[in-house]
């Protein structure tokens, strides 16, 4: 377990450093976000090459969430370097437990909206119910980001992320303050995240600083709001 830095500053500066140590980390991430925001562009429908496209596509887009909880554990687990990316299946392991987790949330989401939806049936109310929808996608994103961390000092299980009596009792060791700074934390790494994957594309600048953003900057941000999150939700 690594040293908890006692301010929210000096774990800034230590997660730039984390992410500007390892080049060869830059460049793989910064390969596979740039194929994710080409990729996702382009569609071939149902022929046998938008089949192989989409494949390829789910395979990154699993290998970057496998990374990023990699990136997590390791930080959780005390380590002060980028993980290596020597074990591909391993990392595309982590992905697909990373996804399902996600998956989880999104349905919890999604039943507990029809709720809201069939009280407003029953009882017409649209800011009763703009702000009840507010609330639970809030909650849920705090519980979201909070597993990520709970199953990083556990065993890394799926089942683990569901785990609210473990959550709670975790947000209780960090205390306010560091679950405050942790929510931040997680806010900025889920930002770069889809930021990075899905939106890079569409920005309107010279296909020069479009290349730059994606490959190089992308991948150091995205490298250091994963440190950030993780040094937030470290134990003493």
């Amino acid at each position: 377990m690594i040293e908890h830095t006692k301010t929210f500053y000096e774990n800034i500066i230590d997660s730039l450093r984390f992410a500007l140590s390892d080049k060869v980390s830059i460049i793989v991430i910064g390969v596979i976000l740039t194929l994710i925001s080409t990729m996702e562009y382009y569609d071939f429908g149902y022929t046998g090459i938008g089949i192989i496209i989409n494949i390829i596509l789910i395979i990154l887009i699993l290998f970057e969430s496998g990374y990023s909880s990699k990136i997590i554990e390791e930080t959780i687990a005390g380590s002060t370097k980028p993980p290596a990316i020597d074990n591909v299946m391993e990392i595309l392991k982590l992905g697909v437990k990373e996804s399902l987790v996600l998956i989880g949330y999104f349905m919890i989401l999604t039943a507990l909206t029809t709720l809201t939806y069939i009280f407003h049936w029953l009882f017409p109310s649209i800011e009763v119910l703009i702000i009840t929808n507010i609330i639970l996608s809030a909650v849920l994103l705090i519980f979201l980001q909070s597993s990520l961390i709970y199953r990083a000092h556990k065993s890394g299980k799926v089942r683990e992320g569901f785990d609210l009596k473990g959550i709670f009792r975790l947000y209780s060791k960090l205390g306010f303050k560091s679950c405050f700074y942790l929510f931040v934390a997680g806010l900025i790494a889920q930002v770069v995240i889809v930021s990075s994957v899905f939106n890079l594309s569409s920005l309107e600048f010279a296909r020069i600083i479009r290349f730059i953003l994606k490959f190089t900057l992308a991948p150091i941000c995205l490298i250091f709001s994963l440190r950030l999150f993780a040094l937030q939700g470290t134990i003493d």
